[in-house]
């Protein structure tokens, strides 16, 4: 009776063993899974929103809202490639909304509407607002933002230089 009660014991023994090492293979096999699916995910993001980028005729930089709030215009396919080819490599992680407002908005113009709109956050998130996406805030990073940071900045500058025209 020891004997069966020992072997039964050391049968229950090894399948709880076995059963955590799969359950840890199921769950990291999960993972790896879930991961692999954020990342095409991210990936489909950025390539879609630098389409929409790509489409756009001019940008509007604005800084304020309301009537007399600085606005920066312009028509320039370098720039608007370029600045749609730091997204489209960028990697995109679904963040909640940090609900505060910030300035500059970048919008992009085609047929005189808005394909997109986008905001630079905490240095590290940008906030995508399109018509058919609504408004979504992602991790994409210091670099990226810099980048764009960057771009805006550039457009910004030359707008304010003596030799621009209205």
């Amino acid at each position: 009776m020891r004997k069966a009660l020992a072997l039964s014991a050391g049968a229950a023994l090894v399948g709880a063993i076995a059963g955590t090492i799969v359950g840890r293979q199921t769950a990291e096999s999960e993972r790896r899974t879930a991961a692999a699916q954020d990342a095409a995910a991210s990936s489909e993001f950025g390539r879609w929103l630098a389409e929409r980028i790509s489409e756009a005729e001019s940008v509007e930089i604005s800084y304020g809202h309301g009537v007399g709030s600085p606005t920066v215009r312009f028509s320039d396919r370098s720039w608007i490639a370029r600045y749609g080819k730091i997204l489209a490599t960028s990697h995109y992680e679904p963040r909640a909304p940090c609900l505060c407002v910030t300035f500059p908005a970048v919008h992009f113009i085609r047929d005189g509407e808005r394909v997109a709109t986008m905001t630079l956050h905490h240095g590290v998130t940008i906030r995508v607002s399109t018509v058919t996406r609504g408004i979504r805030d992602f991790y994409v990073g210091d670099a990226v933002v810099r980048d764009l940071s960057m771009l805006v900045w550039e457009r910004s500058n030359e707008a304010q230089s003596p030799e621009a025209t209205p």
